[in-house]
């Protein structure tokens, strides 16, 4: 995550090779456009090369309708959301009904303009060239959905196989909006080889632990990441000189005031939690019979992790920023976590 009724569903599909890309309409018409040219509306640019790759990886933009029903479908996100979540994203109580899930996220869902399909295509051609050359375990299909930012404060996010943009998001730089690209995709990759996420998250040292289990004071302000729903990996770091397992947590300071209207955001604590496991659970390690609940600059965290920038302290945003700066060949501090994470990606 990064910050910032059903007609007949018109779907632009878009095929992404090394050797070449074209585009499919909802009539499954195949449309093809001179090397040089970057199309509208149905057709896209095409681009030969000699190589060759057996991995295709096919690029939707999902219309207001599609993206709807998409959004409104319960996954894995939609079934962790605290009580929190529903207050400060739907403003509402307790959990909406997946009518009422439908009707809130029509008043996010927007369509494509041809201009930001244009910069995302520019940013995928990128992605896709550089991830060429390592031949990974690469998801088949992923879609693009257009919101207001509603929900999510405006954030970029992922769920399933899909990646979700806003307008606002879209007006960076093309140089940021690749980096931006690379990062969600990331999150669409780790979720599908997510068998495998014990070796991605070791490249910076995060370890898979028993089920957690969370006390109801805890819970009901935890602030639920839709790139990364579960929490199932933690880390051994120094504090106040002893060893102990922190466990990364979005949660919010206090209740939300669902009348102040205001984002999730400005409720956020991003720290540690230190955990231990029993038993076959984990809990919460209680200190003079409290949760432990620490900034990350009170542990050696930056030392053990190497991170390359000021993000979320979950192993899958570390890597999602490490993958996007490998993709777009920008300065990297630490290249040792980042050299890991991709052999691994090629070994999956």
């Amino acid at each position: 995550m990064v910050s910032g009724l059903l007609q007949p569903i018109k779907i632009l599909m878009i095929t992404f090779t090394v050797s070449s890309i074209s585009a499919c309409s909802n009539q499954n018409e195949i449309f093809s456009t001179p090397a040089s040219t970057l199309a509208t509306g149905d057709s896209i640019y095409n681009q030969s090369s000699s190589n060759e790759t057996n991995k295709n990886i096919n690029i939707s933009f999902l219309d207001k309708d599609a993206s709807i029903k998409l959004l409104a479908t319960e996954d894995e996100y939609i079934q962790a959301l605290s009580p929190f979540d529903w207050q400060a994203k739907f403003k509402s109580g307790r959990k909406l009904s997946p009518k009422e899930l439908e009707g809130y996220y029509s008043k996010a869902a927007i369509n494509w303009d041809t201009e930001s399909k244009e910069k995302v295509l520019t940013a995928v051609k990128l992605l896709q060239d550089k991830i060429s050359k390592l031949n990974i375990n690469a998801p088949k299909n992923i879609k693009f959905v257009l919101t207001n930012g509603l929900v999510e404060s405006g954030a970029a996010y992922t769920r399933e196989d899909y990646i979700v943009l806003t307008p606002e998001l879209l007006e960076d730089s093309q140089s940021e909006i690749n980096a931006l690209v690379a990062h969600e995709f990331f999150h669409v990759y780790s979720r599908y080889n997510q068998a495998h996420r014990d070796k991605l998250y070791s490249t910076v040292n995060f370890k898979k632990i028993a089920p957690l289990v969370l006390p109801n004071e805890i819970d009901a302000l935890r602030i639920t990441n839709p790139d990364s729903p579960k929490m199932g990996y933690a880390i051994d770091l120094d504090y106040q000189g002893q060893q102990l397992t922190f466990l990364p947590l979005l949660k919010a300071f206090s209740k939300y005031d669902m009348a102040s209207n205001l984002s999730f955001f400005a409720y956020l604590q991003d720290g540690l939690l230190a955990v231990q496991s029993d038993k076959g659970i984990t809990r919460p390690l209680l200190i003079e019979n409290k949760p432990l609940f620490i900034p990350k600059t009170e542990t050696n965290y930056d030392a053990v992790v190497l991170p390359n920038a000021e993000y979320l302290n979950h192993p899958e945003e570390v890597l999602a920023s490490n993958f996007a700066l490998w993709v777009t060949d920008a300065a990297i501090e630490h290249e040792a976590p980042v050299e890991k994470l991709i052999m691994v990606m090629k070994s999956i």
